[in-house]
């Protein structure tokens, strides 16, 4: 009874290993599976970004205070 276990364990295992090891993805990408490139739409060098905040909401022709939450600087940024 012993040896019928130790075959079916040692079967169960081979067969679990010819599974995982034989699987590969040949498969090539094409059409709307493929990778597609991103190139960004717009660069900008020695840029600065000012972030402003107006407590209220503004009108069209309306003069509020804003206040100025970030600056952000960088010598490039690419706009995707």
């Amino acid at each position: 009874m012993k040896q019928i276990y130790n075959f079916r364990g040692i079967a169960v295992v081979c067969t679990m290993a010819m599974l995982f090891l034989s699987c590969q993805d040949n498969y090539k990408r094409v059409g709307e599976e493929a990778v597609k490139k991103i190139y960004p739409r717009g660069v900008v060098e020695d840029f600065v970004l000012t972030y402003t905040e107006t407590p209220e909401k503004l009108g069209s022709e309306d003069d509020g205070s804003s206040r100025v939450m970030a600056v952000l600087s960088g010598p490039i940024r690419n706009d995707f």
